[in-house]
């Protein structure tokens, strides 16, 4: 009988493969067997079956990273230390080394910098924050998954479809990642990380905590915000959130070359921690209503700086 193989191969890739590559081949034996003797199985695609592939490792980094500044951008560090550098004279500031810190800050801010408006421009873009489409809505579902499969791990339940779950949920975290990731994003994140130090260099000074009798920069920030609807904001949610979700994403660069979420989760108990912390400082209402696309967090307002000295 003539053999016929399975699908056309060129001349080249025949001859590499060799003449007598019976396997590609579909004899009298395979064409009688029935669907049921067949086995269907595949082996795991590489990297576990998590996609990702558009972005590199360093690239995924560099999204967790632009996250963590994303989320911090809400607690309102980077438009207070903004303000008081701009509104350094009219302050009268007398310790010299607050004024040098603010004037150096006004100088940078001349420079390359991404102000305010810019700053929401990309986190709007790349991590859509507060949208149902958004970073944080793919991982409340990825850790949701994660808690889900601890949950059943402990309780001696089986694990069998679990890891095909938690890898379509770092597939569904990896997606989002891939589509709203734009060019100048690893830029984008340099940048930022040096506005951020400068931030907190001039946040962290005494002579500012002094002013408002706080112990700290945060228990500063705290003392000038406007209640929100009544309420100051929670920074300490907002910072947890950051960390464990910025965690996660970095997470997900290592998982997709180990095989898969399941494989790695045994090896990186810190990401349970880390899945378990970011539910519980998740944005309110993200993880059961989605909200309609404004963002959760506003930039605080300072109170009128005349005063602050």
């Amino acid at each position: 009988m003539t053999r016929q193989t399975i699908c056309p191969l060129s001349s080249a890739i025949s001859v590499a493969l060799g003449t007598h590559a019976g396997w590609l081949a579909v004899g009298p034996r395979a064409m009688a067997m029935g669907l049921d003797d067949l086995d269907l199985s595949l082996p795991a695609l590489p990297g576990g079956g998590m996609s990702g592939g558009a972005l590199s490792d360093a690239q995924i980094r560099a999204y967790a990273a632009l996250y963590y500044y994303g989320e911090l951008e809400g607690t309102g560090l980077m438009t207070v230390a903004e303000l008081l550098a701009e509104d350094r004279d009219a302050m009268g500031v007398r310790d010299e080394a607050l004024y040098r810190a603010l004037d150096g800050l006004s100088r940078a801010m001349r420079g390359e910098w991404y102000g305010a408006e810019r700053r929401q421009m990309i986190f709007g873009t790349m991590l859509g924050l507060g949208r149902s489409d958004g970073i944080q809505s793919a991982l409340g579902g990825l850790c949701q998954s994660i808690a889900q499969f601890e949950q059943t791990l402990s309780y001696g339940g089986s694990s069998y479809g679990m890891s095909a779950r938690l890898d379509m949920s770092a597939d569904a975290t990896l997606r989002v990642i891939t589509q709203r990731a734009a060019m100048g994003l690893e830029r984008a994140t340099q940048l930022l990380n040096h506005q951020l130090r400068a931030a907190i260099e001039v946040m962290q000074n005494p002579a500012l905590h002094r002013r408002v009798g706080a112990r700290d920069m945060w228990g500063f920030l705290q003392a000038v915000a406007v209640p929100a609807q009544g309420q100051l904001p929670d920074l300490g949610r907002a910072v947890r959130r950051a960390q464990s979700g910025s965690a996660l994403i970095a997470a997900l660069a290592t998982a997709r070359n180990s095989g898969g979420l399941a494989a790695h989760l045994s090896r990186d108990y810190g990401m349970l921690r880390s899945a378990s912390d970011w539910l519980m400082n998740a944005p309110q209402g993200m993880l059961q209503q989605p909200s309609s696309g404004t963002p959760y967090d506003q930039p605080y307002t300072p109170r009128n700086s005349g005063g602050w000295a």
